[in-house]
């Protein structure tokens, strides 16, 4: 427990300096939510929920608008990462409470967001909004699980990458094979949108969905701090 009130005493600092970049992240993003849910409400496509994005706003959202001296950029070479890692490894601190940190100040920013969007979804969606409310639950803890097993990539980069062209390439391949494939595939083969179909899975299976989403909600905030920790210890940020 005293990690964790260290950790957010840590936090506070990137998110005061960021009060401005938080509120605008959540208005912004909040906004823009309603406004796709009104034009796809509205307007005839063959994908009216627009999974790709739905998928970035679930995913990361308004921790994109962060104040740009905290933002993943590149340091040195080809080593890019948040440059208040180094310096705050520089600090007596341990690698538990900065990665902490860094889960609080991701849920900071996304946190009260995924509040609104599931909030709007669940009251202007046409076809989410039949769900009755366990089943939105169930399927709100789903995509809350996908944030966390996809979208803590982007907070657990800030530990840093090395970017060059072999890496560019693995991560290319890592977006076709986990993130497009499985897109056309549900698109163009079962003939659905993965929003849907997580609706009707959790529709059919809410109580099996909730549990098998709260196992990976657990998994998703072990292995990131692990990851996160294991690529301080490998980098070299000088």
């Amino acid at each position: 427990m005293t990690e964790w009130k260290d950790a957010y005493w840590l936090a506070k600092v990137e998110l005061k300096k960021s009060l401005v970049n938080l509120l605008l992240g959540w208005i912004i993003f909040s906004v823009a939510t309603f406004i796709v849910l009104i034009l796809y409400n509205n307007m005839n496509s063959p994908d009216p929920y627009h999974d790709i994005i739905f998928l970035i706003l679930v995913s990361s959202g308004p921790f994109w608008l962060r104040n740009k001296a905290f933002k993943y950029q590149q340091g040195s070479d080809k080593l890019w990462f948040s440059p208040t890692i180094p310096m705050q490894l520089q600090l007596p601190i341990s690698k538990n409470i900065l990665v902490k940190s860094r889960l609080i100040t991701y849920t900071a920013y996304l946190g009260p967001f995924l509040v609104v969007l599931f909030s709007l979804f669940y009251l202007l969606d046409s076809e989410l909004s039949k769900m009755n409310l366990l089943s939105y639950i169930a399927f709100c803890f789903i995509w809350v699980a996908v944030t966390f097993a996809f979208g803590m990539i982007t907070p657990a980069g800030d530990a840093g990458n090395y970017v060059t062209a072999i890496s560019m390439i693995i991560s290319s391949l890592f977006v076709i094979i986990v993130v497009v494939i499985p897109f056309y595939y549900f698109h163009l083969v079962i003939g659905g949108g993965i929003v849907l179909w997580t609706a009707t899975l959790a529709e059919k299976w809410p109580l099996l969905a909730t549990f098998v989403s709260i196992v990976f909600i657990v998994i998703g905030w072990k292995f990131w701090p692990y990851y996160m920790k294991k690529k301080m210890k490998k980098l070299d940020y000088m």
